[in-house]
């Protein structure tokens, strides 16, 4: 499991990728806050806007796989 964590204060507009994760091969669990919530820079995984759970039936590649995941999500947040 892997968390996506905000880099920046504001508001969750959208996050974009979410739609390719959720097509990823291996993808176990999507879970992604919704628009509108308010958002602080990550101190901690307690704010973090959502996670990626998934599996490798090959053997250990389930670490590899969460990351390259999160890397294609991009939160938007609007700074107020």
């Amino acid at each position: 499991m892997g968390f996506l964590v905000p880099d920046q204060d504001g508001v969750l507009e959208i996050v974009d990728g979410a739609d390719v994760v959720r097509a990823a091969q291996g993808l176990l669990e999507l879970q992604l806050a919704d628009p509108g919530k308010a958002v602080r820079v990550a101190s901690s995984n307690n704010e973090y806007l959502g996670h990626v759970m998934a599996a490798d039936a090959q053997g250990p590649g389930a670490r590899a796989s969460v990351e390259a995941l999160l890397a294609q999500l991009r939160p938007q947040v609007a700074t107020r």
